[in-house]
């Protein structure tokens, strides 16, 4: 199976997040010609962003998204594909960097833009029933499950219980086009993950452990589990955002760094930090 273009899988991301913003009860995806401000509702600036992708933009639409952004009122960012070495990369990075810095966007964080296709995939049998003590167990939830689900995911990601206040409230974990999961030890519930189908490529989102029961599997298993359900349902490629830290498991699983994502937002205050 070909894997669909950096370009593709890039589109695919973007209109993920926006499909997963506009059906959060408190979200919403402000348009501002070719480019989009996508609005979660929360104080958390990496999802309130404005995302630059490929060639089909424009700086007057992104200083547009950016007003939008302003007039909201809430932290935000600007995230903006790196590409290759070639002068169009160049110029949109520059350009990225001018507009997030007349706003107070400076802090820059790179993240590795990651795809795996099927035949490139390895599962380790992570994936485990929770039989045996300690083992991890992966299961799908439904909106049934959103309160745990949140609580459990803001552990995970190590900020308040109410950082991501109702995003995934109402009938999000219903949508037919999201899969949301949690891994448990026992009865705990000690992990999250989350599917987002677009087209031919799934995206790996929401991978959390809470303190505690990191380091001991439960990462990789819900990982491997949102990946198999992708593809098992037709998926050409599965993709996702990794941090540093996570680059070594991704690519012990079959993923390549296929770019790099850059996000400019502002700086933590002295009473934030």
């Amino acid at each position: 199976m070909t894997m669909p273009s950096t370009a593709a899988l890039l589109r695919r991301h973007v209109h993920g997040l926006e499909h997963l913003t506009d059906t959060s009860p408190v979200g919403r995806v402000v348009r501002a010609g070719s480019l989009a401000f996508t609005d979660s509702g929360t104080d958390l600036a990496p999802f309130n962003s404005i995302t630059v992708t490929g060639a089909a933009w424009s700086v007057r639409d992104l200083e547009r998204a950016a007003e939008l952004a302003v007039e909201v009122g809430r932290p935000w960012s600007i995230t903006v594909q790196q590409g290759g070495s070639v002068p169009g990369d160049a110029a949109r990075l520059r350009a990225v960097q001018r507009v997030a810095a007349a706003h107070g966007l400076t802090e820059r964080d790179a993240d590795p833009f990651l795809a795996c296709r099927p035949g490139d995939f390895r599962a380790t049998g992570a994936v485990g029933t929770g039989d045996a003590e300690g083992e991890p167990s992966v299961a799908t939830v439904s909106a049934v499950a959103r309160v745990e689900y949140t609580a459990t995911l803001a552990a995970g990601f190590d900020v308040p219980a109410t950082a991501f206040g109702d995003v995934f409230g109402g009938s999000l974990l219903d949508d037919p086009l999201v899969t949301g999961y949690l891994v448990r030890a026992g009865r705990h519930a000690i992990g999250t993950g989350l599917g987002i189908r677009t087209d031919d490529v799934v995206g790996v989102h929401n991978i959390a452990v809470v303190p505690g029961a990191r380091r001991r599997g439960a990462g990789r298993a819900v990982s491997e589990r949102v990946v198999l359900d992708g593809f098992a349902r037709g998926a050409a490629a599965a993709s996702l955002v990794s941090s540093d830290d996570g680059l070594p498991l991704y690519r012990s699983l079959g993923f390549r760094q296929v770019d790099t994502l850059v996000r400019w937002s502002a700086p933590d205050g002295p009473d934030e930090r």
